[in-house]
């Protein structure tokens, strides 16, 4: 290939800048190591850092004139990424990574650039020639920035000083913006050239960035401290607030500063052609990149030792942690005395200041994508070529009332699992916690405390507190109240037992209206009547339900232990009862639909009170430490009221509560599941006189024969005969079950009369067998 640049002689000394140019470890990754007075370029290699691509830029940039820069791999540990090439200042170091500041070549030959308005890298293949590192080939790349028509704003590369390539011209959008030399890298130890006489001689004479003319150049504008003072910054925000959006801008405007958190490691790690799901939030995404030492998050240590080691300026960004006290202080504690530690506090509405550059983020974006369409569909219409999905999607017009960027993804800042279990602990910065400044942002230091208050308030309102467990003192309250329980239960059986025992024996045992203040709810006359002793299903069921949401309303407050809880907002009731009771809340037992219908009907001790932004909360009138007893009496004085209402012709104090289905019998020989043998303590049946009815005799027959009445009861119970079949060639066969009644056929002895009494329904009471109260 014909070589069409010329000789350009090198500027007089005294018209070249004075400083030295070099690469910058005050511009670069981290994990860069620097060696022979920043000639030697390497990174880390070992715990995932070998994953993670490195970058570097100049110290020094063009403007304007022609100038190269030569880079040589020396040697290689795994496969070698490679990519020269120019930024703009305060750029990213990462070239190829879709950003629209930087242009390069990659090792495969391509040319990488991104245009204003387009979401996608451009990537023109076979711009050069492919290029192997196995023969250390000496690699320079040329930025012509001056005003020839032809080759004026182009870059080329070079290897081992012949022509790559043709010139490839810059964007656009970078055309009389100074280019700073860019080396982003992996896996490779760099020789890198920017000085005074060049590893390869290129066909023509021109300057390295070394010589650069004063007119032609531009030095960073940002340096390391005079003072070499190292700064850490956090800022402290709520959830969902702008403090992403707020260190984006702080690092625009402080390049100097690099940011450690897990967003800025997470996006490190996706331009270093790495994958994950978008999952979990943005203060802690899910890494899953199929690398234990990111996937695990073990290399965030050395990030920070890293950068206290290059006396490197960090934004520490951690919403829940610099939220919460102690997270504050054990960070701080982290870092060196002599570091000087700022909070900025960033609650409430922005400033105009941070809405202002909102504003003109949001509009430039806008107004490049809208760009980029419009070229974009006259180059389709021109070409006949296709529009991708993406660019046929409508463009909304940008409103001029945001306060925050819009997001990228659907990542909320933290999720509601996490600021449920942390929320309530959350507190503003103070220097006692180890800072030398604190400075509030958008509001003053009181009214960005009351701001905290009142969202902490409406959280407790809208949020379930994530890690509740039940305390041992409500496990010991249900243990007490399901003995209580029991012990109601065999009370109320013994003694409508002995009731009616004494029915039997011609004694009626009439049950009074004993008094309410009785000193035992267990013998209320000093003659063993309960003053639960006329309690039915419903009586019960509303003693259970009582007693069981005033525990829970209780034991709720008592195990969060915070007084500005008004209770269980209401919307959280089931979930909380759940997780409490181990139970469902199953309000159709009461044929209600809601809670409010069933804090009605029970009427005490639980009531639904209003709290902030028009929401019910639960709670209980009583005490914590009311005992039980106080519920019977208040059961057993609605129990006489509803009776009042109803003897006065009141039909709207009946209660209709559903009544549970029976149990299906257990099968033969097994005892029915669920069903608890030895408690039952086989309570005496008070059996009234058999009385024998006249012996039917029958003629003496071989069988006797019993009809049953149910074919459900009869099935399981009765062996249907076996049919010898063996005569016939086949297997013994039980006969087919009739339909309807079930005969059975039994063996009788010859001559024996049979002793049939009638079915007649004696009298055995049923009240006799006293069925114990419903389990709620």
């Amino acid at each position: 290939m014909e070589e069409v640049e010329k000789d350009t002689t090198v500027a007089p000394a005294s018209a070249r800048v004075k400083h030295e140019v070099r690469f910058d470890d005050y511009d670069s990754t981290l994990d860069v190591l620097f060696g022979a007075n920043g000639r030697i370029l390497s990174s880390l290699s070992k715990g995932g850092f070998q994953h993670l691509l490195s970058g570097v830029r100049g110290n020094t940039g063009a403007k304007s004139g022609r100038y190269v820069f030569e880079a040589q791999v020396l040697e290689s540990e795994g496969p070698v990424t490679l990519r020269l090439g120019f930024s703009t200042a305060k750029s990213s170091l990462f070239l190829g990574d879709g950003s629209l500041d930087n242009v390069s070549f990659d090792l495969e030959g391509s040319f990488l650039f991104c245009e204003p308005g387009a979401t996608q890298l451009r990537k023109a293949t076979g711009a050069i020639k492919a290029i192997t590192t196995e023969t250390l080939p000496v690699i320079a790349v040329l930025l012509n920035l001056t005003q020839d028509e032809s080759l004026g704003n182009t870059v080329s590369v070079f290897v081992d000083g012949q022509r790559a390539g043709p010139p490839q011209p810059l964007p656009q959008h970078l055309r009389g913006k100074a280019l700073y030399p860019t080396i982003t890298f992996k896996n490779a130890k760099l020789a890198v050239n920017l000085g005074a006489g060049l590893f390869k001689a290129l066909p023509f004479a021109c300057p390295t960035f070394a010589d650069i003319a004063t007119e032609d150049h531009e030095s960073a504008s940002f340096r390391r401290p005079a003072d070499n003072e190292t700064r850490v910054v956090v800022p402290v925000g709520l959830p969902d607030g702008g403090v992403f959006d707020f260190v984006d801008r702080f690092m625009e405007d402080n390049p100097g500063y690099v940011e450690l958190s897990d967003r800025a490691l997470r996006s490190w790690a996706i331009a270093s052609g790495l994958e994950s799901k978008e999952e979990g939030c943005r203060d802690d995404p899910e890494f899953s990149f199929g690398v234990p030492a990111l996937d695990e998050k073990s290399i965030r240590p050395m990030l920070k030792t890293l950068a206290m080691l290059n006396n490197r300026s960090c934004v520490v960004t951690s919403i829940k942690s610099s939220l919460l006290q102690s997270d504050r202080v054990e960070l701080l504690k982290s870092f060196p005395e002599s570091t000087k530690k700022t909070a900025v506090v960033l609650v409430g509405e922005p400033n105009a200041p941070f809405k202002d550059w909102v504003q003109k983020k949001i509009r430039s974006n806008y107004e490049a994508r809208k760009d980029f369409l419009e070229k974009r569909k006259a180059l389709v219409a021109a070409t006949g070529e296709m529009l991708s999905e993406e660019d046929t999607l409508p463009l909304e017009e940008p409103r001029g009332d945001s306060v925050f960027l819009p997001r990228s993804g659907n990542l909320p800042d933290l999720t509601s699992q996490i600021i449920s279990r942390f929320y309530a602990k959350f507190s503003l910065p103070v220097t006692t916690d180890g800072f030398q400044e604190v400075r509030h942002e958008w509001l003053g230091e009181q009214d960005a405390k009351t701001y905290l208050q009142k969202w902490i308030q409406e959280r407790k309102t809208t949020l379930i507190v994530e890690g509740l467990v039940p305390s041992p003192w409500f496990a010991a309250k249900i243990a007490a109240w399901r003995s209580f329980r029991s012990e109601l239960r065999d009370k109320h059986v013994q003694f409508t037992n002995k009731k009616s025992q004494a029915k039997s024996a011609g004694v009626d045992l009439e049950v009074g209206m004993c008094s309410l203040d009785s000193a035992s709810v267990h013998d209320a006359d000093e003659k063993g009547t309960p003053l639960y002793a006329n309690f039915k299903y419903e009586d019960w069921l509303i003693l259970s339900w009582r007693i069981e949401l005033h525990l829970l309303a209780t034991g709720f407050l008592n195990d969060v232990d915070d007084p500005e809880r008004l209770g269980i907002p209401e919307d959280h009731v089931a979930h909380y009862y759940e997780l409490y009771h181990e139970l469902k809340l199953t309000m159709k037992k009461l044929n209600c639909d809601t809670l409010p219908q069933t804090v009605k009907l029970l009427k005490e001790p639980t009531e639904l009170i209003s709290g902030p932004g028009d929401r019910k909360f639960l709670r209980s009138t009583l005490d914590k430490e009311t005992d039980f007893d106080v519920f019977v009496r208040g059961v057993e004085s609605y129990r006489r009221d509803r009776l009042r209402r109803i003897e006065a012709g009141d039909e709207s104090a009946q209660l209709k509560f559903p009544k549970p289905m029976p149990k299906a019998a257990a099968p033969k020989g097994a005892p029915a599941k669920g069903v608890v043998k030895a408690p039952v303590t086989k309570a005496p049946v008070a059996k009234g006189p058999v009385a024998k009815g006249p012996v039917a005799k029958v003629a003496c027959s071989p069988v006797r024969t019993v009809v049953t009445k149910s074919p459900a009861a009869a099935t399981a119970g009765v062996k249907r005969p076996v049919v010898d079949a063996v005569a016939n060639g086949g297997p013994a066969l039980k006969k087919l079950r009739p339909e309807g009644s079930i005969v059975a056929k039994v063996a009788k002895t010859p001559g024996v009369n049979i002793a049939k009494a009638p079915v007649a329904k004696v009298a055995v009471a049923k009240v006799a067998v006293a069925k114990r109260p419903p389990v709620a």
